[in-house]
């Protein structure tokens, strides 16, 4: 019996074994179990005890389930990949016959931004079982650009205007944040891996509301550290760059009258900056400035 148990479980998951006990237990009673588990190994045993735990059960099985559906995007995204530089697949091809085939970067980019976009909320849950390795993405964006490089030369493929969408980016973001070093290292490495790739920087990291006010603070500051440097700067500049929105956000809690004063500098780009800057001077009483900036984000609107 011992070799059968270390075959079976050397065969399968734990989460599957934990899935196969889950359904003996459900068609057997405590006596026959119990005769089952005498002769098991002791491994066997502590999933059927874990499998028979309520509150460890549901956890395990609410695993499972999550595995199971971030496994599916992981698998369209493979689908895509290979399609990727395959002159017969899908993303390589002319309307007409008589036009010479190209690569579609933009139907490439929309496909993966769909799986992007869904993968996003369950960053959280993939960071805490493990699920795919911490350079997944970068590793990603090179097997994306080794693809693309795979297309014949004379049809122009590298010259695409292809590149990861605002899902895709804060998927990347987002996934650096959870598995940073440090808050000063995590956002040099965000800047230098946007910059650096075939990635939009023009998208808001939504991820950052939800951040403590201690991670938002250690933000503000590591990016004024840096905010001299040029394209540092250049970046804070561009009220769409992802680097302006994050300083601008915290910015708030680490410099709240600098909030202000950059919100009213930038009302004409971004009408909803108008917004904090008229009830700030609402809970001034200073109706006068309240009423000014309310017209004037109306107008920008």
């Amino acid at each position: 019996m011992e070799n059968f148990t270390e075959v079976f479980r050397n065969g399968i998951s734990e989460s599957q074994l934990n899935e196969f006990i889950t359904a003996v237990v459900d068609i057997v009673d405590d006596d026959t179990m119990n005769d089952v588990l005498s002769i098991l190994d002791n491994g066997i045993r502590k999933v059927y005890r874990d499998a028979s735990n309520p509150a460890k059960n549901k956890s395990l099985l609410f695993q499972n389930k999550f595995e199971n559906k971030f496994e599916a995007l992981l698998l369209d995204i493979g689908d895509f990949m290979l399609e990727l530089g395959d002159e017969q697949g899908n993303y390589f091809g002319s309307e007409h016959h008589w036009e010479c085939p190209e690569f579609n970067e933009y139907e490439f980019s929309d496909d993966i931004e769909e799986v992007f976009k869904k993968m996003l909320p369950l960053l959280d849950d993939a960071y805490k079982y493990e699920t795919i390795e911490e350079n997944y993405f970068i590793s990603l964006i090179y097997d994306i650009e080794d693809g693309i490089s795979s297309y014949p030369d004379w049809s122009g493929a590298e010259y695409n205007e292809w590149c990861i969408e605002k899902n895709g980016a804060e998927v990347i973001l987002k996934w650096l944040w959870l598995n940073k070093k440090s808050v000063g290292t995590f956002i040099v490495e965000a800047f230098n891996t946007i910059k650096g790739k075939n990635i939009t920087n023009s998208f808001e990291p939504s991820f950052i509301q939800n951040l403590t006010d201690h991670d938002k603070e250690k933000l503000y500051l590591e990016i004024k550290k840096h905010s001299k440097d040029k394209e540092w700067k250049d970046a804070l500049d561009d009220t769409s760059h992802f680097l302006h929105n994050i300083f601008h956000f915290v910015t708030q809690i680490g410099n709240p009258d600098g909030f202000i004063e950059e919100s009213i500098e930038n009302i004409t780009q971004k009408w909803h900056y108008g917004i904090p800057v008229y009830e700030y001077y609402f809970e001034q009483n200073d109706y006068q400035n309240a009423e000014k900036y309310i017209q004037q984000t109306f107008k920008e609107f």
